[in-house]
């Protein structure tokens, strides 16, 4: 990681099982420190998609964190 103060380069995906991509909800530059983002339950295409599970993939400049969670309307 960065050294502290400094900005991080960061992409947040979200997958299906599978493993194709559903979206990208946020990619660039931040600053540390404790951000939220919200999934409207849209792909890429704007389509909402289906209750089940997914994968999210956090990528920072040293660091990748692929979690799984459950979508339920």
């Amino acid at each position: 990681m960065s050294r502290s103060g400094a900005s991080n380069r960061l992409t947040l995906q979200v997958y299906e099982v599978g493993g194709r991509l559903v979206r990208t909800l946020a990619e660039g530059t931040e600053d540390p420190g404790q951000k939220t983002v919200a999934w409207d339950r849209r792909h890429h295409r704007g389509h909402t998609v289906a209750s089940g599970v997914y994968f999210y993939r956090l990528t920072l400049e040293t660091l990748t964190e692929i979690r799984k969670m459950l979508l339920m309307k």
